[in-house]
């Protein structure tokens, strides 16, 4: 008898740690930093793999193909600092944006996404001179505002048609932190 549960507490610690390192994979695998040291990463460069493309399954969306849409992520801001939905943002375009273009706030717990929580090319407000400013905070702000769900970290989401090539270019946006 105690073979066959040793034996079974064995199957059960291998299959544990197959779905722990198979989950640390997808979570790893795929991500490229962009524009050197700035806040911005994207998985869209490295979709060709299994685990690269569980991430997004996982959350529920389908990876784009390759060449349609440039994505990158931003889990800090232009400091360093991790982005905290107790704060306030303000993300200033530092370029040219692309003909299209989607900027979203996503946190845990938070789907679907509001209206108030994705700013694109369609509704966004420029600035006289061109630029664009973004505020993202939980209290409505003037102009372009995202809104910012509960409490805890959260993540910028910029989608984009890419122009040319692209590759490792980060969004032409940068991040600062106002107030906490």
């Amino acid at each position: 008898m105690q073979r066959w549960t040793g034996g079974l507490l064995y199957l059960i610690g291998g299959a544990l740690a197959g779905v722990a390192s198979a989950y640390a994979m997808i979570q790893t695998a795929g991500i490229t930093r962009l524009g050197g040291e700035g806040p911005w990463f994207s998985r869209t460069a490295g979709q060709d793999g299994i685990y690269a493309q569980s991430y997004f399954l996982l959350a529920g969306r389908l990876p784009a193909a390759p060449g349609q849409l440039t994505e990158a992520m931003a889990e800090r801001d232009s400091a360093g600092q991790p982005l905290s939905a107790s704060c306030s943002y303000v993300l200033s375009s530092s370029g040219a944006l692309p003909l299209w273009w989607s900027l979203s706030a996503l946190s845990s717990g938070t789907n679907p996404l509001s209206r108030q929580r994705v700013v694109d090319a369609a509704s966004a407000v420029r600035e006289a001179d061109g630029s664009l400013r973004v505020a993202a905070a939980r209290t409505p702000q003037p102009g372009n505002w995202l809104k910012l769900a509960g409490g805890g970290t959260f993540t910028f989401l910029y989608l984009a048609t890419p122009a040319g090539r692209t590759g490792g270019r980060p969004p032409p946006l940068r991040i600062e932190r106002k107030e906490c």
